[in-house]
């Protein structure tokens, strides 16, 4: 190529991904995620660095593990070690933006040369002037959302919130906007990126562009005229497990998770109440996807995608209706937060083509690195995933860390090898599962394959040790050796 490739970072949040593999019956429509396999290389053991939003985009921001950059659960309080090497990009020519979701723990993005929108911490689209500006451009009034099934008192099932003014913004709920029209936040990003996108193109500069969706996470939003066209409620069927009366083969903490989730949701006692509220994850994760869509389509006009770089992944993944019953994040590393969708597409990747071997989101830096042919300035822990598409093959083994959620601060690790996935958590708390024989982890193996389980800890031990992670052996009770 006689210039430098433009990159496209497409990352949603908080995705059942794990249904789209795994489900029988309906399931998440996915035509965007579907057309960048065919057009380039997927990677089909993709897992989260950290099941948690804010350590994983912060890693995706540096290529680091999280005990590297600090930065360890959702809140504030933890100050970075590192930055994210963005200047390196800017000096090679680069023009970067970003729009949507941040929540990476580097809040001010516009400090590591990033233009565009994104909200501080973890932000409501909805009350910013920005959206408020957004509706101005296209005519539309402020948009009123019915509220259908939620564990939040304050919202009423057949309620109507104008979500401008109310704050029915991330909260465990879902339901249909009240009027046709472009109201959802994934279509105001994609207003931006495309407006911005156009800007790179007429000044023929090379760019960054990262859209970063607050969708599929709740509260599930729905537009009128797409609600109730893709999915029979009655088809989807029960996840393996939605209704396990105990999950004590599991540190007790995850059972103390899942009786507070019990507790707000008392009323989630059939799979036909599940279903209702399915279909509203699985529509807006269906929304979200062909927004991303369109904005491929809008790269094709401009003439760009011949020389553009696409890479798609997520976060992390969503516990919904999964381990007895959960919501959200569970406070563990449950198969269906870890498992999460990459696919990269662009000048020289092989098409059509699926490489079973380990990946991360924590590759996604050093690949768009090695795409614009620019050395980062330090080691990255993650690894190039062109270098993986063009040679067929992923890691063989590779770690990932937890350090809690909420008021369940365990620090955890596991790591993986041949399907066998292996958490040891704080206290001496074990967890072994084959997860291509049992994606929903229903029966933990660690009393019943020894060999497997003294295997699977000494490359736990090698892979903490491989990667520095020497902070962890000064965690009360963790003790690999």
């Amino acid at each position: 190529m006689n210039k430098k490739p433009n990159i496209l970072w497409l990352t949603m949040d908080h995705l059942t991904f794990s249904h789209y593999r795994n489900n029988k019956g309906a399931k998440p429509i996915l035509p965007t995620w579907e057309r960048l396999c065919a057009q380039g290389t997927s990677f089909n053991q993709c897992k989260s660095v950290h099941p948690l939003c804010l350590p994983a985009r912060a890693s995706m921001l540096t290529g680091l593990y999280t005990h590297k950059h600090g930065l360890l659960r959702n809140e504030n309080g933890f100050v970075s070690k590192v930055a994210p090497p963005t200047q390196n990009l800017r000096d090679a020519g680069y023009r970067l933006g970003y729009f949507g979701k941040n929540h990476s723990g580097y809040e001010d993005l516009s400090e590591y040369g990033f233009e565009g929108y994104y909200p501080l911490s973890y932000g409501n689209p909805f009350h910013t002037p920005e959206y408020k500006a957004y509706l101005d451009r296209k005519g539309l009034p402020n948009p009123i959302f019915r509220h259908e099934w939620g564990l939040h008192e304050k919202f009423v099932p057949g309620g109507e919130y104008d979500i401008t003014e109310v704050d029915y913004f991330n909260h465990y709920s879902c339901g249909v906007f009240k009027d046709e029209g472009p109201f959802h936040e994934a279509d105001f990003l994609l207003d931006l990126s495309v407006n911005w996108m156009k800007e790179c193109a007429a000044s023929d500069e090379p760019f960054v562009l990262r859209m970063d969706t607050w969708g599929p996470h709740q509260a599930y939003q729905v537009p009128p005229d797409f609600a109730d066209t893709l999915y029979d409620e009655n088809e989807i069927l029960p996840i393996p497990g939605y209704d396990r009366a105990s999950i004590d083969d599991k540190p007790p903490f995850v059972q103390r998770f899942l009786d507070h989730i019990r507790s707000r949701s008392g009323n989630m006692d059939s799979w036909k109440k599940w279903q209702k509220v399915l279909k509203r994850v699985y529509e807006n994760y269906t929304y979200v996807d062909m927004r991303f869509g369109l904005l491929l389509d809008e790269l094709e006009r401009l003439g760009l995608a011949d020389n553009t770089l696409i890479l798609m992944t997520a976060d992390h993944g969503d516990a919904v209706a999964s381990q007895g019953g959960m919501f959200d994040k569970c406070g563990d590393m449950a198969e269906e937060l870890m498992d999460i969708p990459m696919v990269i597409a662009g000048p020289g990747i092989p098409k059509g083509a699926v490489v079973e071997g380990y990946v991360s989101n924590l590759d996604a830096l050093p690949t768009i690195f090695d795409f614009a042919g620019v050395t980062p300035p330090y080691l990255m822990d993650g690894i190039s995933l062109k270098q993986c598409a063009l040679e067929g093959k992923g890691r063989d083994v590779i770690m990932c860390e937890h350090y809690g959620h909420f008021d369940n601060r365990f620090v955890q690790r596991c790591v993986y090898k041949d399907d066998w996935k292996y958490i040891f958590t704080e206290k001496n708390m074990e967890q072994l599962y084959h997860v291509k024989e049992d994606p929903y982890e229903q029966a933990n193996l660690v009393f019943d394959h020894e060999a497997r389980r003294q295997e699977m800890r000494a490359l736990l031990a090698q892979q903490i040790d491989i990667y520095d992670d020497s902070q962890l052996m000064l965690t009360e009770g963790f003790n690999l050796r």
